[in-house]
Protein backbone atom coordinates (compact mmCIF):
# COMPACT_ATOMS: atom_id res chain seq x y z
CA UNK A 1 0.00 0.00 0.00
CA UNK A 2 0.93 3.38 -1.11
CA UNK A 3 1.44 6.26 1.84
CA UNK A 4 0.51 9.66 0.56
CA UNK A 5 0.69 12.92 2.93
CA UNK A 6 -1.51 15.74 1.65
CA UNK A 7 -1.01 19.36 3.29
CA UNK A 8 -4.18 20.81 3.14
CA UNK A 9 -5.87 17.57 3.20
CA UNK A 10 -8.45 18.97 5.74
CA UNK A 11 -9.15 21.62 2.83
CA UNK A 12 -12.50 22.22 -0.13
CA UNK A 13 -10.22 19.79 -2.68
CA UNK A 14 -8.45 17.72 0.33
CA UNK A 15 -11.55 16.36 1.90
CA UNK A 16 -13.17 14.42 -1.20
CA UNK A 17 -9.58 13.43 -2.34
CA UNK A 18 -8.68 11.84 0.98
CA UNK A 19 -11.95 10.14 0.84
CA UNK A 20 -11.09 9.00 -3.02
CA UNK A 21 -7.47 7.97 -1.84
CA UNK A 22 -8.48 5.45 1.00
CA UNK A 23 -11.17 3.78 -1.45
CA UNK A 24 -8.30 2.91 -3.50
CA UNK A 25 -6.46 1.53 -0.91
CA UNK A 26 -3.80 4.11 -0.18
CA UNK A 27 -2.62 4.86 3.01
CA UNK A 28 -3.56 8.39 3.77
CA UNK A 29 -1.46 11.17 5.91
CA UNK A 30 -3.28 14.58 6.53
CA UNK A 31 -0.92 17.78 7.28
CA UNK A 32 -3.16 20.39 7.98
CA UNK A 33 -3.82 23.32 10.59
CA UNK A 34 -7.50 22.91 10.47
CA UNK A 35 -7.95 26.48 10.26
CA UNK A 36 -11.86 25.62 9.04
CA UNK A 37 -12.54 22.60 11.02
CA UNK A 38 -11.75 19.07 10.68
CA UNK A 39 -14.37 17.14 8.56
CA UNK A 40 -12.90 13.95 8.14
CA UNK A 41 -13.81 10.93 10.40
CA UNK A 42 -12.02 8.33 12.19
CA UNK A 43 -10.98 5.83 9.35
CA UNK A 44 -8.86 2.66 8.60
CA UNK A 45 -5.16 3.78 7.46
CA UNK A 46 -5.93 7.87 7.64
CA UNK A 47 -3.69 9.94 10.20
CA UNK A 48 -4.30 13.21 10.72
CA UNK A 49 -1.07 15.39 12.29
CA UNK A 50 -2.44 19.50 12.90
CA UNK A 51 0.32 21.38 12.01
CA UNK A 52 1.21 24.09 10.17
CA UNK A 53 3.10 23.82 6.87
CA UNK A 54 5.59 26.48 7.96
CA UNK A 55 6.57 24.59 10.98
CA UNK A 56 9.40 22.56 9.18
CA UNK A 57 10.71 20.18 11.93
CA UNK A 58 7.62 19.11 12.33
CA UNK A 59 6.81 18.66 8.28
CA UNK A 60 9.97 16.69 8.06
CA UNK A 61 9.31 14.64 10.74
CA UNK A 62 5.81 13.68 9.41
CA UNK A 63 7.75 12.85 5.70
CA UNK A 64 8.88 10.09 7.05
CA UNK A 65 8.30 6.15 5.32
CA UNK A 66 5.99 8.58 3.24
CA UNK A 67 5.79 7.19 -0.60
CA UNK A 68 4.26 10.66 -2.20
CA UNK A 69 3.52 13.67 -0.99
CA UNK A 70 0.99 15.68 -2.57
CA UNK A 71 0.78 19.63 -1.79
CA UNK A 72 -2.20 21.26 -1.77
CA UNK A 73 -1.93 23.85 1.65
CA UNK A 74 -2.41 27.74 0.22
CA UNK A 75 -3.81 30.76 0.69
CA UNK A 76 -6.16 29.74 -2.40
CA UNK A 77 -7.10 32.53 -3.97
CA UNK A 78 -6.01 36.67 -4.56
CA UNK A 79 -8.63 38.41 -2.30
CA UNK A 80 -7.28 36.01 0.59
CA UNK A 81 -3.69 36.66 -0.31
CA UNK A 82 -4.24 40.62 -0.41
CA UNK A 83 -5.51 40.44 3.25
CA UNK A 84 -2.08 39.56 4.40
CA UNK A 85 0.16 39.57 1.59
CA UNK A 86 3.02 38.91 3.97
CA UNK A 87 1.66 36.01 5.54
CA UNK A 88 0.53 35.07 2.75
CA UNK A 89 3.85 34.86 0.64
CA UNK A 90 5.37 33.21 3.71
CA UNK A 91 2.73 30.16 3.39
CA UNK A 92 2.36 30.00 -0.27
CA UNK A 93 6.29 30.73 -1.27
CA UNK A 94 8.93 31.29 1.65
CA UNK A 95 8.29 28.09 2.94
CA UNK A 96 8.02 25.42 -0.28
CA UNK A 97 11.85 24.64 -1.27
CA UNK A 98 11.94 23.41 2.56
CA UNK A 99 9.10 21.62 2.23
CA UNK A 100 10.69 20.12 -0.87
CA UNK A 101 14.07 19.35 0.79
CA UNK A 102 11.94 17.36 3.89
CA UNK A 103 10.31 15.32 1.28
CA UNK A 104 13.66 14.28 -0.51
CA UNK A 105 15.55 13.68 2.35
CA UNK A 106 13.40 11.51 3.87
CA UNK A 107 13.34 9.25 0.68
CA UNK A 108 9.50 10.06 -0.72
CA UNK A 109 9.36 8.86 -4.18
CA UNK A 110 7.44 11.38 -5.88
CA UNK A 111 6.12 15.42 -4.64
CA UNK A 112 3.12 16.20 -6.51
CA UNK A 113 2.87 20.37 -6.44
CA UNK A 114 -0.75 22.06 -6.84
CA UNK A 115 -0.26 25.19 -8.33
CA UNK A 116 -2.60 27.12 -10.33
CA UNK A 117 -3.72 27.86 -14.30
CA UNK A 118 -3.75 31.39 -13.66
CA UNK A 119 0.05 31.49 -13.79
CA UNK A 120 -0.74 32.00 -17.19
CA UNK A 121 -2.30 35.34 -16.83
CA UNK A 122 -4.48 36.77 -19.46
CA UNK A 123 -3.80 35.06 -23.33
CA UNK A 124 -5.67 35.86 -26.26
CA UNK A 125 -4.64 32.38 -27.47
CA UNK A 126 -7.03 29.95 -28.16
CA UNK A 127 -5.08 26.65 -26.88
CA UNK A 128 -3.23 26.96 -24.03
CA UNK A 129 -0.70 24.62 -23.37
CA UNK A 130 2.12 24.12 -20.62
CA UNK A 131 5.14 25.05 -22.35
CA UNK A 132 3.06 28.98 -22.77
CA UNK A 133 5.01 31.67 -20.92
CA UNK A 134 3.52 32.12 -17.65
CA UNK A 135 2.20 35.36 -17.59
CA UNK A 136 1.01 36.21 -14.06
CA UNK A 137 -0.86 39.53 -12.63
CA UNK A 138 -1.08 39.06 -9.03
CA UNK A 139 0.81 37.86 -6.42
CA UNK A 140 -1.24 35.05 -5.59
CA UNK A 141 -0.37 33.73 -8.97
CA UNK A 142 2.80 35.12 -9.44
CA UNK A 143 4.66 32.98 -6.47
CA UNK A 144 2.17 29.81 -7.15
CA UNK A 145 4.29 30.18 -10.36
CA UNK A 146 7.85 30.72 -8.60
CA UNK A 147 7.66 27.45 -6.79
CA UNK A 148 7.22 25.43 -9.60
CA UNK A 149 11.14 25.90 -10.87
CA UNK A 150 12.68 25.42 -7.34
CA UNK A 151 10.01 21.57 -7.60
CA UNK A 152 11.93 20.89 -10.65
CA UNK A 153 15.38 21.58 -9.29
CA UNK A 154 15.48 18.75 -7.18
CA UNK A 155 14.34 16.56 -9.64
CA UNK A 156 16.24 13.17 -10.33
CA UNK A 157 15.49 9.10 -10.80
CA UNK A 158 14.55 8.85 -7.59
CA UNK A 159 12.56 11.65 -6.72
CA UNK A 160 9.58 12.32 -9.66
CA UNK A 161 8.37 15.77 -9.30
CA UNK A 162 5.28 17.21 -11.22
CA UNK A 163 3.21 20.30 -11.33
CA UNK A 164 -0.60 20.42 -11.77
CA UNK A 165 -2.32 23.36 -12.80
CA UNK A 166 -6.24 23.45 -12.41
CA UNK A 167 -8.79 25.77 -12.78
CA UNK A 168 -10.83 27.37 -10.37
CA UNK A 169 -12.62 24.06 -8.51
CA UNK A 170 -16.57 24.05 -8.11
CA UNK A 171 -18.93 21.42 -6.24
CA UNK A 172 -19.73 19.90 -3.18
CA UNK A 173 -17.28 19.18 -0.99
CA UNK A 174 -17.75 18.29 3.13
CA UNK A 175 -15.64 21.31 4.04
CA UNK A 176 -17.47 23.29 1.28
CA UNK A 177 -16.52 27.10 -0.44
CA UNK A 178 -18.99 29.75 -1.13
CA UNK A 179 -16.28 32.26 -2.57
CA UNK A 180 -15.66 30.31 -6.00
CA UNK A 181 -17.45 31.23 -8.64
CA UNK A 182 -19.87 28.91 -9.85
CA UNK A 183 -20.53 27.80 -5.82
CA UNK A 184 -21.29 31.08 -5.87
CA UNK A 185 -23.87 31.35 -8.84
CA UNK A 186 -25.22 27.69 -7.73
CA UNK A 187 -26.16 29.62 -4.30
CA UNK A 188 -28.13 32.29 -5.89
CA UNK A 189 -29.52 30.30 -8.58
CA UNK A 190 -30.70 27.84 -5.88
CA UNK A 191 -31.81 30.26 -2.69
CA UNK A 192 -32.76 33.39 -4.99
CA UNK A 193 -34.02 32.04 -8.03
CA UNK A 194 -32.11 34.39 -10.23
CA UNK A 195 -28.03 35.36 -10.91
CA UNK A 196 -26.95 38.27 -11.66
CA UNK A 197 -25.09 40.21 -14.69
CA UNK A 198 -22.27 41.97 -13.59
CA UNK A 199 -22.07 45.10 -15.83
CA UNK A 200 -25.52 44.57 -17.01
CA UNK A 201 -28.79 45.66 -16.06
CA UNK A 202 -30.71 42.63 -16.54
CA UNK A 203 -30.97 39.43 -14.39
CA UNK A 204 -31.59 35.72 -15.73
CA UNK A 205 -34.09 33.71 -14.03
CA UNK A 206 -34.35 30.56 -12.98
Amino acid sequence: MKKILITGGGGYAGTLLTDYLLKRNYKVVIYDSFLYGNYHKKRKNLNLIKKDITDNKSFHKACKNIDIVLHLACISNDPTFDLKPGLSKKINYDCFESLVKSAKENGVQRFIYCSTSSVYGISKKKNIKEDHPLKPITDYNKYKGMCEPILFKYSDENFTTVVARPATLCGYSPRCRLDLTVNILTNHAYHNKEILIFGGNQKDQI
